[in-house]
């Protein structure tokens, strides 16, 4: 907020590494966050001691004072979804998806709940700040956008590597290189 209140950006670009949810997600793909759902805010239905829990059973949805409890996603700015998606013709590391960023305070190692997220919810990655920043950036009326390469996916075993958070970054430094070419150009 501070940043944004002492520099006001013309956009935000929030990326970083994720874990692939779904079978179609491999180690290097690279997500565009259309939409970005949270996938802690949850309401778990009534249960007596001893009656357990389930987590399938609950409702994900955003908590709104004054307003109706119901499933939100934070969304990308089309301008930039667009330009990204566009520009990811140039990403040749792994395969690139457009939808929908899962984000929470959780690193999630269950394959059952990655599942469970990418079926139900249509999830394609899960992260843990895709929905601080989207969410700051809409009330701030700031275009933003997430990109995430997939570190891990570990329903198809493939284990944890940082290193190819360096790949997104090259591919984020050349897409602002093109942003700021397009915008001398006008």
């Amino acid at each position: 907020m501070l940043a944004i209140q002492n520099y006001h950006p013309v956009c935000i670009i929030n990326q970083g590494t994720a874990g692939g949810y779904g079978e179609q997600i491999h180690k290097k793909d690279l997500i565009i966050g259309k939409e970005v759902f949270n996938i802690m805010s949850a309401k778990t239905p009534y249960k007596k001691e001893n009656e357990g829990s389930d987590s399938t059973k609950w409702d994900y949805i955003t908590f709104v004072a004054g307003g109706k409890d119901e499933k939100r996603v934070q969304k990308a700015d089309e301008k930039l979804t667009a330009f990204f998606t566009e520009f990811a013709n140039t990403y040749n590391e792994g395969k690139v998806h457009i939808g929908v960023i899962g984000s929470g305070d959780i690193w999630n190692r269950e394959i059952d709940r990655t599942v469970y997220f990418s079926n139900k919810h249509q999830v394609l990655c899960g992260e843990m700040e895709a929905i601080a920043v989207y969410t700051i950036a809409n009330q701030c009326q700031i275009p933003v956008i997430g990109l995430k390469i997939i570190s891990d996916n570990e329903l198809l075993q493939e284990e944890y590597d940082r290193n190819v958070g360096e790949i997104c970054q090259e591919f984020i430094y050349m897409a602002i290189k093109k942003m700021i070419e397009h915008i001398k150009t006008m």
